[in-house]
């Protein structure tokens, strides 16, 4: 079992992702594609899936109501 590592920078994660086609596919190919990334489901709802990213920096929300690669504003902690 992974485990939090906080010397881990979050733009691990996140440097797979950018070159993916996001809005060509559905939220079922996305789900797909970061669970091949080694994102891990950690939460299913009526309409979404959370998955957990591969060093636990991130988190992310898959929806079919979201629209796909447009940047979300992200608030401060």
């Amino acid at each position: 079992m992974r485990t939090f590592d906080p010397a881990t920078p979050a733009h691990a994660d996140l440097a797979p992702l950018a070159e993916h086609p996001w809005a060509r596919g559905t939220h079922r190919d996305a789900t797909a594609h970061l669970v091949r990334l080694g994102w891990t489901p950690c939460g299913v709802g009526d309409w979404a899936v959370g998955l957990r990213s591969p060093s636990g920096h991130l988190a992310a929300r898959v929806c079919p109501f979201d629209p796909a690669g447009l940047p979300r504003p992200v608030p401060a902690l």
